[in-house]
C-alpha cells in the first residue's frame, strides 16, 4: 500500500480548499469588480497565478519524489553496508540499528530493538567497552574507538548480565561518536577477526622463516630498485661480515663487503638482471668479522608494477662454504683416483649399464680409442671392439646383470 496520496487525489483535495479559501474572500471583501472588463483582468491574472501554481506543484512533486529515490537508496546503502550501525542509549540500549548488525549478531532486526548491546560482549570485555561509552558521553563529538569480542550467542535477557561464560566469539573493532540529542550514540561495528588472523598467520610465518635462516645459516634481503632502499634479516650482517647496523642497510655496502677482486664481476651480473628484468644467482666471497674467507650464493627473484617494469628484487643469502669445501675435496679426491688409474699398465676401463666407458686409464683412451677424456663420455665399449670380438663382448656384457666380476 503506498503511504503517499496520488497526484489527482492531492488536486481535487487543494481545489476544494482553493474554492472554500475564494468563497470566503469573496464574502468578506468589497474590492469585487465592477465592470466587465475589471473582471477580465481579473480572470486573466487569476489564470496566470493558477498556472504558476500548477508549474510550483509539478516541481514539488518531482522533488518528492527525487527525495523518495534517494531516501531508498540511502536505506539501502545503510541497510547492506558491511559495516554493522547501532544507536544505543548510555546504558547501551539499542534504539535502532541496519540489517548488517542484526546479522553480526545472529538477531532479527525487529527483536533487537531494546536490547541491551553489552548482553552480546564477552564477560572479560563488557568493562572495555563501558569505559568506552563514557568517554564517549563526556567527550562529545570526538570519535573513539575499541577492539572487544562479540558472543556469536548470548543469553536473550534484557538486563545487563554479568554471565562469566564465554562461548565462541568473534573480534570487533567499535567506533562510537554521540549523537546530535546528546542522549544517545552511534557506533560502528567492523568485524577484523579474520584480519587479525592474518595478522597472526603473517607474525607465524615470519617467525618460522627466521628459524629457518638461523638453522640454515642463511639471511634475506629486499631491495627497491626505484628509491634503492634495502632490507636486510638480522642473520644477512653476519653473512656480510659486518657489524648488525654498522650503517644504513644499502646496495653499496652489499657490493663492498665482496673481496675487491669479484666486486666488479658481482656487480655486473646484478645490473645486467634488473635491466632484463629477470631473476639472478651469483656466487661470492667475502670476509667474516674474524677475518676468514666465506662463500655466499644469492638468488634474486624480481617484482614488477602493472606496466612491467621492475620495482624491487627479494631473495635469500646462504653460506656455502662448507660446499665449496667438500667440492674442493672431490675435485682433489677425482683428481688422486683419475692418477691412480692411469697409472695401471695396460687397459683399464668401468663402463655403465649402458655399455658405455664411465671411466678409463689414459693407456685406453690413447692408444686404443684414440679420444679426449670430453668424447670418451658415452663412448660405447664395442666401438673400441674389433668386429671378431664384438659378439663374446656383449656376452660377457650381458651376464653383468647375474654376477658381480666378469673378466672379459
Amino acid at each position: 500500500m503506498n503511504p503517499y496520496p496520488s497526484d489527482s487525489d492531492e488536486r481535487s483535495e487543494l481545489s476544494s480548499r482553493a474554492e472554500k479559501r475564494l468563497r470566503e474572500r469573496l464574502l468578506s471583501t468589497s474590492d469585487i469588480p465592477s465592470s466587465r472588463e475589471e473582471m477580465i483582468r481579473m480572470i486573466h491574472q487569476l489564470s496566470v497565478h493558477q498556472l504558476e501554481l500548477e508549474m510550483q506543484q509539478k516541481e514539488l512533486i518531482e522533488s518528492r519524489a527525487q527525495l523518495e529515490e534517494s531516501l531508498n537508496r540511502f536505506t539501502e546503502l545503510y541497510d547492506f553496508s558491511p559495516v554493522g550501525y547501532l544507536t544505543i542509549t548510555r546504558d547501551s540500549k539499542i534504539v535502532e540499528g541496519n540489517l548488517t548488525a542484526a546479522k553480526m549478531l545472529c538477531e532479527n532486526r525487529s527483536w533487537l530493538l531494546d536490547k541491551y548491546f553489552i548482553n552480546f560482549i564477552t564477560f572479560n570485555d563488557r568493562a572495555l567497552f563501558t569505559a568506552l561509552m563514557e568517554k564517549v558521553f563526556a567527550m562529545s563529538d570526538d570519535l573513539l574507538f575499541c577492539e572487544i569480542e562479540l558472543n556469536k550467542e548470548h543469553p536473550h535477557t534484557e538486563s545487563t548480565s554479568t554471565d562469566p561464560h564465554n562461548p565462541e566469539s568473534f573480534l570487533v573493532r567499535i567506533d562510537a561518536t554521540l549523537d546530535s540529542n546528546r542522549e544517545s550514540c552511534r557506533i560502528a561495528i567492523t568485524d577484523i577477526s579474520r584480519q587479525r588472523k592474518a595478522e597472526h598467520e603473517i607474525i607465524d610465518a615470519h617467525e618460522h622463516l627466521r628459524i629457518i635462516l638461523e638453522e640454515t645459516h642463511a639471511g634475506s634481503w629486499e631491495w627497491d630498485t626505484i628509491t634503492n632502499e634495502n632490507v636486510w634479516s638480522e642473520g644477512l650482517w653476519q653473512l656480510y661480515g659486518l657489524e648488525p647496523w654498522c650503517r644504513e642497510p644499502s646496495y653499496e655496502l652489499w657490493k663492498e663487503s665482496i673481496v675487491p677482486e669479484e666486486r666488479l664481476a658481482k656487480e655486473m651480473v646484478v645490473q645486467y638482471a634488473v635491466a632484463q628484468g629477470t631473476p639472478f644467482s651469483l656466487e661470492w666471497r667475502v670476509h667474516n668479522l674474524s677475518g676468514e674467507e666465506r662463500w655466499l650464493m644469492s638468488k634474486g627473484i624480481p617484482f614488477k608494477d602493472q606496466d612491467g617494469q621492475v620495482i624491487r628484487y627479494a631473495g635469500i643469502v646462504v653460506d656455502i662454504t662448507e660446499l665449496k669445501r667438500a667440492e674442493a675435496i672431490g675435485k682433489s679426491e677425482q683428481l688422486l683416483r683419475k692418477s691412480v688409474i692411469d697409472s695401471i699398465p695396460g687397459v683399464f676401463y668401468v663402463i655403465d649399464a649402458s655399455g658405455n666407458f664411465k671411466s678409463w686409464n689414459a693407456t685406453l683412451r690413447d692408444e686404443i680409442v684414440g679420444k679426449t677424456d670430453r668424447e670418451m663420455i658415452r663412448t660405447p665399449l664395442n666401438s673400441a671392439i674389433h668386429p671378431l670380438d664384438r659378439s663374446l663382448v656383449e656376452e660377457k656384457f650381458m651376464a653383468l646383470r647375474c654376477v658381480k666380476w666378469v673378466v672379459i
